[in-house]
């Protein structure tokens, strides 16, 4: 009857007790299932020859269901704050507080799970490990800090120099006056310029990213090639013009690609600062002036307007500036393209300032020699550049300057070729069709190459790492080409 209303075979039902009306049966089968052990199986093989310890219990779960990576965290936070709280206070805080934890592991501040089974000499072996960790970090951080230090001493020197000119200059004006007055005509500059036209610029020196330089090629002019995504290069001027109207200075376009050039200003409350990791060149700060002729664009401040101005591969471009109306201009081959810009400042002491795609070769004419669509009545910027002295008793009373500027690759042409070069061969401008993309992520899958052609092909900078690329491509989706520059602001990064 039990079986009939159970479904239970009656070969499996047992009659225990009977005990009228009342009749106890047990059932005989066991339910499908095993005992379990699946820790056990992992703490044994744990300790198994050649195994690797595991010291990230993250992913595991409390019986509270948490992740214990999140109540780890919660711990984490409130030692943080307290720590916090001590040095604020000015209590003494141990250097290995994130040590002493009930584990023994660095910064795990719950128990580790009992199939782990860490002992202590793990645990001292794990501490040692990333001790050796935090003297490695350590130590790069401090030669890090000792290369900006050298950095900085060199750019304090030539701003000494160049504020001492000019105090020097502002102190000599009324003499000057004077002595043209009495002599009853203007006074003549110097026949002889300071420096001689065989004479290369000393004071070239690389702000952001890594530029190397060809001193001595063979051709004339100095010539540099962007490593970075988009280097950043001054020239620093030892001295101000004294009566020059205009300041002028010469760039060969050996590769005709993407460049910001122009002037920058190294005093003041905020000096010009670019940084290639976010493709801030010239132009992008208050500090700054330049044009692209690429995209026909000028930039100041971040802003960019059109300028009718438009370079090829080995063009020449002139870059001038009027101290006395403060107007900044620029030529191609020669031919003036008109006043760019009008400084609010016209006391403001420009330099000359050069930004550059990885990859793209500029040549810098300094002299009069070199230079050859000079402006009449103008000095070029290379007389503003003290040379350096031959003799070794001079080298033993002049302030130490930067080092000599690396020298560029033999596989890099000294002059305007005929082909593309190497660089350029690799990287072509391609378009990229984003309406098959759904997220940066899938972006990010066709690798840094492509999404850089990609940029070049719609004329945007191609600083940053893989992510910030893909994300800054991704924000244009859907839109009009004409739209590009304002998405690409709005989305936090710089056209």
């Amino acid at each position: 009857m039990w079986s009939d209303r159970t479904g239970w075979p009656s070969s499996l039902l047992e009659v225990t007790s009977w005990n009228f009306p009342f009749i106890s049966v047990r059932v005989k089968s066991s339910i499908r299932g095993g005992k379990g052990g699946f820790g056990t199986l992992l703490k044994g093989q744990s300790r198994q020859a050649g195994a690797k310890l595991t010291t990230d219990f993250g992913a595991c779960r409390d019986l509270q269901g948490r992740r214990l990576r999140h109540v780890n965290d919660e711990i984490k936070l409130r030692q943080w704050r307290e720590m916090k709280r001590k040095e604020e206070a000015g209590e003494h805080v141990p250097d290995d507080v994130l040590w002493k934890t009930p584990s023994g592991i660095y910064n795990w501040h719950l128990m580790t799970p009992a199939w782990a089974d860490i002992s202590k000499k793990a645990t001292h072996r794990i501490k040692r490990q990333f001790q050796q960790m935090d003297r490695q970090a350590q130590k790069e951080a401090l030669k890090k800090q000792e290369r900006e230090q050298v950095n900085q001493n060199s750019m304090a020197h030539y701003l000494e120099k160049a504020t001492e000119a000019t105090e020097t200059i502002q102190l000599s004006i009324g003499d000057a006056i004077q002595q043209g007055l009495a002599a009853g005509k203007k006074r003549k500059l110097p026949v002889e310029p300071a420096i001689k036209d065989s004479t290369e610029p000393n004071a070239l020196v690389t702000l952001s990213g890594d530029l190397v330089v060809e001193e001595n090629s063979g051709e004339e002019g100095l010539q540099f090639q962007s490593k970075s995504d988009f280097g950043t290069a001054i020239l620093f001027l030892d001295r101000a013009a004294e009566q020059a109207a205009v300041i002028y200075y010469e760039v060969t376009l050996v590769t005709g690609g993407m460049a910001q050039i122009g002037w920058a200003s190294m005093l003041g409350d905020e000096p010009f600062a670019p940084n290639n990791d976010l493709g801030d060149g010239v132009g992008d700060d208050t500090a700054s002036y330049a044009i692209d002729g690429t995209r026909r664009l000028k930039f100041h401040a971040g802003i960019e307007e059109q300028y009718g101005i438009e370079w090829k591969r080995g063009d020449r471009l002139g870059c001038w500036v009027n101290t006395i109306d403060g107007s900044i201009g620029f030529s191609i081959n020669g031919i003036d393209c008109g006043v760019a810009f009008i400084l609010v400042d016209k006391d403001m002491m420009l330099v000359p300032a050069f930004s550059c795609n990885q990859g793209e070769i500029l040549q810098l004419h300094t002299t009069q020699k070199d230079c050859k669509h000079v402006p009449k009545g103008s000095i070029v910027v290379g007389d503003l550049v003290v040379a350096e002295p031959s003799s070794d008793k001079e080298d033993s009373k002049k302030p130490p300057v930067p080092s000599s500027p690396k020298r560029l690759p033999e596989t890099v042409p000294l002059s305007p070729a005929t082909e593309d070069p190497p660089s350029r061969k690799e990287m072509k401008p391609e378009l990229l069709d984003l309406s098959s993309y759904n997220s940066s992520n899938e972006l990010e899958k066709l690798g840094p190459e492509r999404l850089k052609s990609a940029l070049l092909a719609i004329q945007v900078k191609c600083g940053g790492t893989l992510t910030e690329r893909a994300v800054r491509l991704f924000s244009l989706k859907g839109l009009e080409r004409k739209e590009y520059p304002k998405k690409v602001r709005a989305a936090g990064f710089v056209e």
